[in-house]
């Protein structure tokens, strides 16, 4: 009722909203051209590695597991297969975009708002996606976040990707070579009972209740972790009301796999935790609070590694994980974001969004954020065309949010104990009842504002400092 009172003010004529659900299916086609031509018609040339052995690449393949490989002459040449395979498809795909972005320009004119950014932050997408409806996010609330990450973070990911050059001797550091690992040879094994018991162990901080529900997790299978033929190639947690979360996880046996699986697993807790004290209809929750439980759990891992291995490679190796995170949450996506941002008012202002437009404003984006430490080429000005997320209206920058504040909550816990963790695990239960910034404020953040952002960003200093003084 909250969420249909926030957009009274903007809703239409029975008859003109019966004429727009009639055409949600037509309003969603760029998306579903997008998602088809990805999945189906995308096709890249296989490359050879160091050793001369063949290798297959997809967009899945690369963005999991060659983009992270020490084997520099296999990314780059993935990178400038994956490349070429793009630029095939750059015209038709941003049409795509360009359609995708004009629907919604459209509606928004037609429901009275102000921008296009405005209808984005309040209202469903034309994809079906539910994603900000009642959460209170304001334009500049938005742009502020965008801007704090940009002129923040930059200076240290800039560090990182010295440090990077350095470390590996590279002449130059290409945009293949900025998820290469530090230290190629430091890969630990460990088995899937073994990662049971740091996952159950690491989530104490969180009461015994949650850390009973992860115990059950291992003992009652709610894990899919084989490598199957028709599963679906991505790791998730998920759930089913009245039963209890699931996770779908491949698991590959090292200490990566620990940590994502943890990841996966604070999804279907949370889930887990919301289904058994709301009904169906208060069970979904805010996308902005939504990644803050899943990130937790690997902050939870990480602190319980330190304070029980006394192993300073691994230590170090825990530091460049955190840090992959926090590039995969904070900058891949706000740099996602900001794209959106750009492209958005240009289309408030009616100017073309032709592919060199597109491409060229990814392009910029993508220099201001690395200065002179990353090489921008032409095949990071297609980074546009590798994600579904510029079919999801304003979604990219929720990531950014949850990260932050579970960075901010489990420094609190490594501080004060389980008087947060406990407090944080009556939270999840609130499941869709209370809008994004009312649960981060149960939690005790205040969210409106960006200062645990500029928390969590100190914190990543800090890391790259650590890492400095390591080698």
């Amino acid at each position: 009722m909250e969420k249909i009172e926030a957009i009274r003010d903007h809703s239409l004529s029975p008859e003109m909203e019966d004429l727009l659900a009639s055409l949600s299916q037509t309003l969603n086609t760029p998306n579903s051209i997008y998602l088809t031509i990805t999945a189906s018609d995308l096709k890249f040339e296989p490359v050879k590695d160091i050793n001369g052995k063949e290798v297959p690449v997809s967009l899945f393949m690369y963005m999991t597991q060659i983009e992270t490989s020490p084997d520099t002459e296999l990314r780059r040449n993935a990178y400038q297969s994956l490349s070429n395979g793009l630029k095939k498809y750059q015209h038709g795909l941003a049409q795509t975009l360009s359609s995708e972005i004009h629907n919604n320009v459209s509606i928004a004119k037609l429901r009275n708002y102000p921008t296009t950014m405005d209808y984005l932050l309040q209202y469903d997408s034309p994809a079906n996606n539910h994603f900000y409806a009642g959460d209170g996010v304001s334009p500049q609330y938005f742009e502020d976040v965008l801007d704090t990450f940009q002129q923040e973070l930059s200076p240290h990911m800039q560090r990182y990707a010295r440090l990077r050059k350095r470390q590996l001797g590279l002449d130059e550091l290409l945009f293949s070579d900025v998820k290469a690992p530090l230290d190629p040879d430091f890969d630990p094994p460990i088995s899937y009972k073994e990662a049971g018991e740091i996952i159950v162990e690491a989530v104490g901080p969180l009461g015994s209740e949650y850390q009973e529900l992860m115990r059950k997790v291992f003992k009652e299978r709610w894990v899919y972790r084989g490598d199957n033929v028709g599963r679906r190639m991505i790791a998730f947690g998920g759930g089913v009301h009245g039963v209890h979360g699931y996770s779908f996880y491949p698991w590959g046996g090292n200490l990566f796999d620990v940590l994502l699986l943890g990841h996966e697993l604070g999804h279907a807790i949370h889930y887990t935790l919301s289904a058994q004290n709301q009904r169906f209809i208060n069970n979904g929750q805010s996308l902005l609070f939504v990644e803050a439980p899943s990130t937790l759990i690997e902050h939870l891992i990480v602190q319980y590694l330190r304070e029980n291995r006394d192993d300073p490679r691994l230590h170090r190796w825990l530091n460049m994980y955190s840090m992959m995170s926090y590039h995969h949450n904070c900058v891949t996506h706000i740099l996602e974001a900001e794209l959106l941002r750009r492209l958005y008012k240009m289309a408030d202002q009616k100017i073309p969004l032709t592919t060199t437009v597109i491409s060229n404003t990814k392009g910029t984006i993508l220099s201001e954020f690395w200065g002179d430490t990353v090489v921008i080429d032409e095949g990071a000005k297609l980074t546009w065309m590798r994600q579904p997320h510029y079919y999801m209206g304003l979604y990219p920058f929720t990531y950014s949010i949850g990260t932050s504040a579970s960075t901010v909550i489990a420094k609190r816990i490594q501080k004060e104990g389980l008087s947060v963790g406990e407090q944080w695990t009556d939270v999840l239960k609130r499941g869709g009842t209370m809008n994004g910034f009312d649960l981060f404020k149960m939690a005790g953040l205040d969210m409106s504002t960006t200062d645990v952002i500029k928390q969590a960003i100190a914190h990543v200093g800090n890391i790259v400092d650590e890492l400095e003084n390591s080698f």
